[in-house]
């Protein structure tokens, strides 16, 4: 019951979190002059967002009975190990939908949105410019990736309504979960994580980079509603 309860609330912080974000841009919309409008509202939103991430690093690392790190840059590489956030591609549901690499590099380097949110944590008083459009984008768009790629809470976003529930995908993993055939995702699954603002993937990615184009790959089991935002924006940047 406690992991439940536990990780239950780890999916209603999240929608908390994405919900405020999703009002602040009813009002500063995700356009190039915003991105580094900076604002007292956004400070909270980065301190949540970048806390119950490393909150999530501490809980797989204890399961694995490994001790809680100092740094971003030890946790990189054992978390990189199970939930391959490296150069990880999400898709930010604005218009025309933006692509966003939050762990981009991480294991060589901490990402300049958590750079921020230390920044913040120790003095959010003389810090608070760095409290940005961007920064809390990136930063709620990295906690979807940790979330979209721990398999523990699968069914917690099933619930929740992450997947599309006419994916022949989804029935499999989450059936194999229902009757202990462990927490892991299939290998080769293109089963991606959906919410208001953000698709992420839970183990094969969604998106191609090659450098200089992004390209979303046609055959993953996006839902109605995210298939038909890929699509309007897809024609509106030909």
């Amino acid at each position: 019951m406690d992991d439940i309860n536990k990780y239950a609330t780890i999916i209603d912080n999240y929608r908390l979190l994405e919900q405020s974000l999703n009002d602040c841009l009813k009002y500063i919309p995700y356009y190039e002059e915003n991105k580094n409008t900076y604002s007292s509202k956004f400070i909270p939103l980065i301190l949540d967002s970048c806390g119950l991430i490393e909150s999530i690093f501490a809980d797989y690392l204890a399961g694995k009975g490994e001790h809680k790190y100092n740094n971003f840059l030890q946790y990189s590489n054992p978390i990189n190990k199970k939930f391959n956030l490296n150069n990880s591609i999400t898709i930010f549901l604005v218009s025309p939908i933006q692509f966003i690499i939050p762990f981009e590099n991480w294991i060589e380097k901490p990402p300049s949105w958590w750079i921020k949110y230390n920044q913040l944590k120790h003095d959010r008083i003389d810090n608070y410019k760095v409290a940005t459009l961007q920064t809390v984008v990136d930063c709620i768009c990295a906690l979807h990736q940790v979330i979209s790629r721990n398999s523990k809470l699968l069914i917690f976003l099933f619930a929740d309504g992450w997947f599309n529930k006419d994916s022949e995908d989804l029935i499999d993993v989450v059936g194999n979960q229902m009757v202990g055939e462990g927490y892991s995702y299939p290998l080769g699954l293109c089963l991606p994580a959906e919410t208001i603002l953000f698709i992420s993937p839970t183990v094969e990615e969604i998106v191609e980079y090659n450098g200089k184009h992004y390209d979303v790959d046609d055959n993953v089991n996006f839902s109605h509603r995210a298939r038909s935002i890929i699509g309007i924006s897809e024609l509106f940047l030909l």
